[in-house]
C-alpha cells in the first residue's frame, strides 16, 4: 500500500499541475554536537509555571544529528521548538518534520508575531511501539496577506525527551483553474482537475489553492470518503462555490475512512480561517465508528467552520444541502450526567470561533445564510454556532459573538437533540423551518433530549413562523426554549404540537424573553415520577451557570394554548417583572393547565397578568392572579386542512376585542440588516390578520380576526354595486359604491389577503384565482370568485 501511495504522489509531481520548491530545510548535520539551538536561530518556549528546566541542543545517534529537547522534571511543559522562515504572501506551503517522543505532539505555524496561530496539524499520540520510532508529520498552510515570515515548529504537551529532525518547508505551486472537478468513480489524482480529466480524492482537491470566483464541482452519484480541507477564500463579489455537476443523486462527502486509514476524521469538510464560500447541492455524512488519534471520541461534524485566526470571517451560504448520518464513535446517553451531555457537540454543521485574547485581533464569524437544506438522522445537533468569548478587557458583547446568522426554509427530521443551537450569537434569525422530532431516540446513540431551538447567552434572536412537531426528551424538550442569560429573544408566530416538555421554557438570567402569537397544541405531557413538575405550560426559573440569576422582563402574550388530551401540566415562575396577558388557555377532555403544580414568585416586582381567556380545567390559583380574566369557550374554528390554520375564533367568540392594548419590547435592529423585513412590534397575528396595539383593542389569543367568514352564504350583490374581476390582470374592479368604504378580502381560512379604502370606484389590486370573502363597510359580506 505504501508503494502505491508513493507512485501516485510521484505522478502528481510530474504532471505539471503541482510543483514544489524548498524554501527552508534543516537536518542538523552541519552543526557540531552539543550546539545550543538558540545560537542556531531556533526559538524555544515552555509553560511559564513549569518547575524544571529544558535543555535544547544538537545530539547524535549512529552518526545522525538531530535537535533534542530534554525536560528535567516530570509535568506539563507545553514546549515548542520553532524556526522563523521566509514566505511569500498568498503562497501555499507544506511543512514536514520528523519527531520521536513517547508523548502527544503536533505541528504548528504562527504568524510573524509569534503569537497568532496560522495553522495547526493533527495531534499525534504514539502507541507503545511508536514511542521510540521516528514519525513523519506533514501539514499545509497558506501565507496570508502582508505575510513575509512565519514561525514553523513542533508543539509538545508533556515533559520527557522530544527529538526533532529533517525540518522542511516547501512552496507548493499549482496550475490554477477557474473550475475544479472531482469524481471518485472516473477521476485520477494525476489528472489536471478539469471536467474531462477530474481529480479523484478529497486529499487532492484539498491541495488546490482556491481563489475568488473558483468553483469546486463534485460528480453527482459519487461518494467521497476522507477529509476535504477548503484551501482558500473568495470575496463578497466573487465567492468560492462548492457544488456538484452531472446528473443523479447529490454527491456524498464523508469523513469516514476506517481503521486502515488511521480512523475516521472529525469532520468531512473543514473550513479554517477562510471565508466567502457557497455550499450548494451536496450531501454530507460523517458516521464515525473508528476514532482517530488526536480527535475526541465524542466529536463528529459534517462541515466545521472554524475561526482560529486574527480576522473576522464573513459570508457563508448553505443552500440545497442534505446532512445526515453524523455520529461520534462514543455515544453520550442519559445516565452519564449533565456535564457529559453538554460536552456532546456532534453537529451536522458547526461554526466555532476561538477565544479572543489579543487586542486589535478580535474575531468572529459573520453573515451566514442557510436555506432550503435538509437534516435527518443526526446524533445530537443540526446546526451549532459557538464563540469562546474573550479574556477580560478584550472585545465586547458584539465581537465576542458570531453575528448576523439566518436560517430559513430548512427541514429537520429526527435529530437526537436540538435542531438549531445558537451559543453566544448577536443578531440571529430563525424562520419558516420545520422541526420534526428533535430529541429523538430512534437510534440508540442519540441522547434523547432537545428542543427545536435552544439559545444560550445570545443577543437579539428572532425565532418565527416555524413548525415544531413532537419534540422529545427527558429534560428541556419544549417546542422552543430560551436557555440561560440571553437578551432580546423573540419567539413569535410558531406552531408547536406534541412537544414532550411543554410550551414556554425560559431559564435563568434572561432579559426581554418574549413568546407571542404562537399556537401550542398538546404540549407538555412528560410524566417523570421523580420530578413532579417535569412538564410545563409556562416555566421561568432562576437557575444559571453563575448561580441564582432571575429572569427580568419576560413577556408571554397573545398565544393560543390548547390541551385536549387527559394530562395535567405545571406552571412555575420564579422571576422578576413577568407579563402574561391576552393568552387563551384552553383545557378540555380531562386535561389540566397548571393543575399539577402552580408557583408564581415575582421576587418583589409586579406581576402584570390580565385579559387572559380561560376555558376548562385551568388551575384556579392561576386564574385568580388575572386582573381582568375572561372565561368561556373561545369558539375555535377547527375544520381547516392544515393544523397550523386551526384555532381561529368565530365572530361571537368572547376573545374578540377582549384583550389589553399593551406592547412588549421592540425588536432591536428591526427594519435593518437581517431583520429588514421585520417590524419593531407585531403588525399581524399568527394567521396574517392585521393587528394594531396603538389604535384598536386586540383580541385575546393568536387570532385577531374580527368578522365571521366561515358561515357566510351566497349573497346577492346589492343594487348599484358591481364587482368585476379582470381575468387577464387579476385585478378586482369595484364600482357603484355610494360612500367611502374599506374593502377587505379574506381567503376561506380567514387570512386577509387585501385591504384598501375605496371611494365610488377603484382597482383593488391583484388577487390569485380562487374563492374569497369580500367585506365592504356598510354592505353585507359576499363571496368573490376569481378565475
Amino acid at each position: 500500500m505504501r508503494r502505491v501511495v508513493l507512485l501516485i504522489y510521484m505522478a502528481v509531481m510530474t504532471s505539471g499541475v503541482m510543483a514544489q520548491t524548498v524554501v527552508f530545510s534543516d537536518d542538523f548535520e552541519s552543526y557540531a554536537l552539543n550546539d545550543e539551538l538558540a545560537t542556531l536561530g531556533y526559538v524555544f518556549i515552555k509553560k511559564a509555571d513549569y518547575p524544571g528546566t529544558i535543555s535544547t541542543s544538537v545530539q547524535s545517534n549512529n552518526g545522525n544529528h538531530y535537535a533534542a529537547c530534554v525536560a528535567s522534571e516530570n509535568g506539563q511543559t507545553l514546549m515548542q521548538l520553532r524556526k522563523e522562515v521566509d514566505v511569500t504572501a498568498g503562497k501555499q506551503y507544506k511543512l514536514s518534520i520528523k519527531t520521536t517522543s513517547p508523548f502527544k505532539r503536533h505541528l504548528r505555524v504562527y504568524q510573524s508575531d509569534g503569537i497568532t496561530l496560522l495553522n495547526q496539524g493533527e495531534d499525534f499520540t504514539p502507541t507503545e511501539e511508536q514511542k521510540t520510532q521516528w514519525i513523519d508529520h506533514e501539514m499545509t498552510f497558506t501565507a496570508g496577506a502582508g505575510m513575509n515570515t512565519v514561525y514553523v515548529g513542533v508543539f509538545h504537551n508533556w515533559s520527557g525527551t522530544l527529538l526533532v529532525d529533517e525540518i522542511k518547508v516547501e512552496e507548493v505551486a499549482f496550475t490554477e483553474l477557474s473550475d475544479y472537478y472531482i469524481s471518485s468513480s472516473e477521476g485520477d489524482d494525476a489528472n489536471d482537475g478539469t471536467i474531462d480529466a477530474p481529480f479523484q480524492s478529497l486529499e487532492r482537491i484539498s491541495q488546490a489553492p482556491l481563489k475568488p470566483g473558483n468553483t469546486v464541482n463534485f460528480k453527482c452519484g459519487d461518494r467521497f470518503d476522507g477529509h476535504f480541507v477548503v484551501n482558500g477564500s473568495g470575496t463578497l463579489e466573487n465567492p468560492i462555490t462548492i457544488t456538484s455537476y452531472g446528473e443523479g443523486n447529490k454527491p456524498i462527502i464523508t469523513g469516514e475512512v476506517g481503521s486502515a486509514a488511521g480512523g475516521d476524521y472529525q469532520e468531512a469538510i473543514l473550513v479554517e480561517n477562510h471565508d466567502n464560500l457557497i455550499f450548494d447541492g451536496l450531501e454530507i455524512n460523517n458516521e464515525r465508528t473508528v476514532n482517530r488519534t488526536g480527535v475526541d471520541e465524542t466529536d463528529a461534524y459534517g462541515i466545521y467552520v472554524l475561526n482560529t485566526g486574527a480576522e473576522i470571517m464573513r459570508n457563508f451560504v448553505f443552500r440545497n444541502m442534505t446532512f445526515q448520518n453524523v455520529y461520534a464513535p462514543k455515544p453520550i446517553l442519559q445516565g452519564e450526567g449533565e456535564d457529559a451531555f453538554n460536552g456532546l457537540e456532534v453537529a451536522a454543521v458547526r461554526f466555532y470561533t476561538a477565544k479572543n485574547t489579543v487586542a486589535g485581533q478580535e474575531k468572529n464569524i459573520q453573515d451566514v445564510l442557510m436555506e432550503d437544506c435538509y437534516f435527518t438522522d443526526l446524533q445530537r445537533l443540526g446546526v451549532h454556532m459557538k464563540h469562546a468569548g474573550g479574556t477580560d478587557g478584550i472585545g465586547d458583547e458584539i465581537i465576542n459573538r458570531n453575528m448576523n446568522l439566518v436560517f430559513r426554509n430548512n427541514e429537520f427530521h429526527y435529530t437526537g437533540g436540538t435542531c438549531i443551537l445558537p451559543t453566544k450569537t448577536y443578531n440571529c434569525l430563525i424562520e419558516d423551518n420545520l422541526f420534526n422530532h428533535p430529541g429523538s431516540d430512534v437510534d440508540p446513540r442519540m441522547p434523547n433530549r432537545g428542543s427545536s431551538v435552544w439559545t444560550w447567552r445570545c443577543y437579539n434572536t428572532v425565532i418565527q413562523r416555524n413548525r415544531c412537531i413532537s419534540t422529545r426528551g427527558y429534560l428541556d424538550s419544549h417546542g422552543i426554549h430560551i436557555d440561560h442569560e440571553n437578551h432580546n429573544t423573540f419567539v413569535q408566530y410558531n406552531y408547536m404540537e406534541d412537544c414532550e416538555g411543554g410550551f414556554v421554557e425560559i431559564l435563568g438570567g434572561n432579559v426581554n424573553a418574549v413568546y407571542r402569537f404562537n399556537v401550542s397544541v398538546n404540549d407538555g405531557w412528560r410524566d417523570n415520577p421523580n420530578w413532579k413538575n417535569s412538564n410545563h405550560t409556562i416555566w421561568i426559573n432562576q437557575n444559571a451557570p453563575s448561580g441564582t440569576h432571575y429572569c427580568d422582563y419576560s413577556y408571554i402574550y397573545n398565544n393560543t394554548v390548547v390541551i385536549d388530551q387527559p394530562y395535567a401540566t405545571a406552571i412555575d415562575v420564579n422571576a422578576k417583572n413577568t407579563h402574561i396577558f391576552n393568552n387563551i388557555f384552553y383545557s378540555s377532555n380531562g386535561s389540566g393547565i397548571g393543575t399539577k403544580q402552580m408557583v408564581m414568585n415575582n421576587n418583589g416586582t409586579e406581576l402584570f397578568m390580565a385579559n387572559n381567556l380561560f376555558f376548562g380545567g385551568v388551575a384556579q390559583n392561576f386564574m385568580s392572579l388575572d386582573a381582568a380574566p375572561v372565561t368561556g369557550d373561545p369558539l375555535f374554528t377547527t375544520e381547516e386542512d392544515e393544523a397550523s390554520d386551526k384555532y381561529q375564533v368565530k365572530s361571537n367568540s368572547p376573545a374578540i376585542n377582549a384583550g389589553v392594548a399593551k406592547l412588549g419590547p421592540p425588536i432591536p435592529g428591526a427594519g435593518e440588516g437581517i431583520f429588514k423585513d421585520i417590524p419593531e412590534y407585531p403588525t399581524v397575528d399568527f394567521y396574517g390578520n392585521p393587528i394594531d396595539f396603538n389604535n384598536e383593542t386586540p383580541n385575546i389569543g393568536a387570532c385577531n380576526v374580527k368578522e365571521t367568514i366561515s358561515d357566510i352564504g351566497d349573497y346577492a350583490h346589492l343594487p348599484k354595486l358591481n364587482i368585476s374581476p379582470n381575468p387577464s390582470t387579476g385585478l378586482v374592479f369595484i364600482n357603484g359604491i355610494e360612500k367611502e368604504s374599506c374593502a377587505r378580502v379574506f381567503d376561506l381560512r380567514g387570512r386577509k389577503v387585501l385591504e384598501q379604502n375605496v371611494i365610488k370606484q377603484m382597482n383593488v389590486g391583484h388577487i390569485d384565482s380562487g374563492l374569497y370573502v369580500l367585506l365592504l363597510d356598510g354592505y353585507q359580506p359576499m363571496k368573490l370568485m376569481i378565475k
